[in-house]
């Protein structure tokens, strides 16, 4: 059984999917989208229980995923992949061959605060008598290369348990306020040599470059320059 149910609001898609599957035989579900991705294979199995959960709501999106399984064929069509990817990290587990009883549960989420500041999260457990199992996660931090990253690889019957959470702030100005208040003066000058401001009519700048009514001028509309109070 599979359900999909889509609502679009205020321009942009809020999209939920769910499904499960249960039973034995073959069966492949392919999950996907741009940042996100699960995978989950049974060829010739017995006691398949496969689940999954998407949901997409702007730019925030969280991918949940299962399957338990009573007996594999052990062949590399029986496999669990689960991969997430963020502004600056990403991780994937793929577990295939399984041969025997196996249970794996992963999720993986992206998510952007009022401020600005994203995060990346995954976490994964995988337990099984017989498999094959790779992983690895990475975070760049802005880099070109990964800054920070871990790979694993096995084969056999252990309990694989990871967490990961990459937070990362918007950058700002060192001295935003201060950026602010240069801003709202009143004059600019180039600072090269020989550079002019000209105030306003009836305005005059002081040493510092902010500007100060000149209570003795006025600007004569008629002839169309400054003129003197008598």
């Amino acid at each position: 059984m599979a359900i999909i149910y889509m609502v679009a609001t205020s321009g942009e898609a809020s999209i939920l999917m769910e499904g499960r599957d249960t039973g034995s035989g073959t069966i492949d579900v392919d999950v996907t989208s741009d940042n996100q991705a699960a995978r989950m294979m049974v060829n010739n199995g017995e006691g398949a229980d496969i689940r999954y959960t998407k949901t997409t709501d702007g730019k925030n999106e969280k991918l949940t995923a299962s399957m338990d399984l009573d007996k594999g064929d052990g062949s590399r069509k029986t496999k669990f992949v689960i991969t997430g990817k963020g502004d600056s990290a990403g991780s994937t587990i793929f577990v295939d061959q399984i041969g025997d009883g196996f249970s794996g549960t992963a999720t993986t989420w992206i998510d952007y605060t009022d401020d600005g500041t994203s995060n990346f999260d995954m976490t994964f457990q995988v337990e099984g008598a017989q498999k094959s199992w790779r992983g690895k996660f990475y975070a760049t931090d802005g880099s070109p290369r990964p800054t920070t990253e871990e790979t694993i690889r096995g084969f056999g019957n252990m309990s694989i348990w990871r967490h990961y959470n990459v937070s990362i702030a918007p950058e700002t100005p060192e001295d935003w306020l201060g950026f602010c208040a240069e801003l709202n003066r009143d004059v600019h000058l180039s600072g090269e040599p020989g550079a002019v401001y000209v105030a306003p009519p009836g305005w005059t700048p002081d040493e510092n470059g902010v500007l100060w009514r000149d209570n003795s001028t006025y600007y004569d509309v008629e002839k169309k320059r400054i003129a003197r109070i008598e």
